[in-house]
């Protein structure tokens, strides 16, 4: 193969873990605008192979571009979720905060992503599920989000846990974001990512 194709610069949008055991990426300092690197594991991580050159990877702010902030909040809203189940596990307290500690394996906790002014994006309120039970050792959790808050207008997703094991979506989770997505596009937001 002697075609060499020399890739200028990459821009790199959104905020995805390098694996899934570690947390999401810092978003760049400096926020107002334009671009800066943010260091960290998500710069210049292409191998270094005489081919490519030398390219560098410009890791822009999401949150100043309107078409990736949107995501980029979304994502964050997600991620900033865990610490709300805990908050509410903590507050339920007994099997889900033995000797003081929250968990998330005692019944799932979950909330809507809802769209704010401009780009944001928060959850609505954490809607804990049924609790375990500890008689049945093939109890399967289920949860209905309350939907407070929630409309056509603003909603985005949902985002929930999975005491289980398994983090794959269910069936069920699939049937009630396709009907929430649906309901959304009718209202007429169809050119929107949920």
């Amino acid at each position: 193969m002697s075609d060499v194709t020399t890739v200028e610069g990459i821009t790199v949008v959104g905020q995805r873990r390098v694996a899934s055991g570690l947390g999401f990426p810092i978003r760049p300092s400096g926020g107002g605008g334009g671009g800066g690197t943010s260091g960290g594991e998500e710069e210049n991580t292409l191998p270094d192979d005489p081919n490519w050159g030398q390219p560098e990877l410009l890791v822009q702010d999401p949150c100043a571009n309107p078409a990736s902030a949107l995501a980029w909040n979304a994502d964050a809203a997600g991620a900033g979720a865990v610490a709300k189940f805990l908050l509410k596990a903590a507050e339920i307290g007994f099997a889900d905060a033995p000797g003081g500690a929250p968990t998330l394996l005692n019944r799932e906790f979950g909330s809507f992503l809802v769209r704010g002014s401009g780009q944001s994006v928060d959850t609505n309120q954490v809607t804990p599920g049924e609790a375990r039970d500890q008689t049945n050792p093939n109890w399967v959790s289920t949860l209905t989000i309350d939907p407070a808050g929630v409309t056509t207008a603003n909603y985005l997703g949902d985002v929930h846990s999975h005491p289980n094991g398994n983090d794959l979506p269910s069936q069920a989770d699939w049937d009630g974001f396709m009907k929430n997505n649906r309901a959304a596009r009718e209202f007429g937001r169809t050119g929107e990512t949920f």
